[in-house]
């Protein structure tokens, strides 16, 4: 019955937040389709906030919030195919840390706006940084 596909829909939608939750979580992902530079929003059930972590060398990180800005927020909204023309940097980790078994993989990002990937940004280097995940940044892509 048409009532009854809405339902399952509604079952689906629910099942698939809560995959995405898990996958943000897990530290232990292989990343399957993954490519180095990939990013992912974890830390929240939205899809349009969140801790930003990065895929290198096999596994997620997270990005240190020194020097992360606006600029910064509207590259990594427009890379994950969210809105950006106001996109908000989010620092100190306000989405929660990240597990302390994953890398900060990026410290002092500084992105002109025109990038169109994160890793195309200015920044320290891969695993190059000084910071602790309470200073994980994140992003609002609005």
């Amino acid at each position: 019955m048409p009532g009854d596909d809405d339902d399952d829909l509604s079952d689906d939608d629910d099942d698939l937040s809560d995959d995405d939750d898990d996958l943000s979580d897990d530290d232990d992902t292989s990343g399957g389709s993954a490519l180095d530079g990939d990013l992912r929003l974890a830390g929240t059930g939205s899809g349009f906030e969140g801790r930003i972590e990065i895929y290198y060398s096999g596994q997620w990180g997270t990005i240190c919030d020194d020097s992360w800005g606006t600029a910064d927020a509207q590259v990594a909204c427009r890379q994950l195919g969210l809105p950006s023309e106001s996109a908000e940097a989010v620092g100190n980790a306000a989405f929660g840390p990240g597990d302390e078994s994953m890398e900060i993989w990026l410290d002092n990002v500084g992105c002109s706006g025109s990038e169109q990937r994160i890793e195309d940004c200015d920044h320290d280097g891969w695993q190059q940084h000084n910071c602790v995940h309470d200073e994980d940044a994140g992003v609002r892509c609005l």
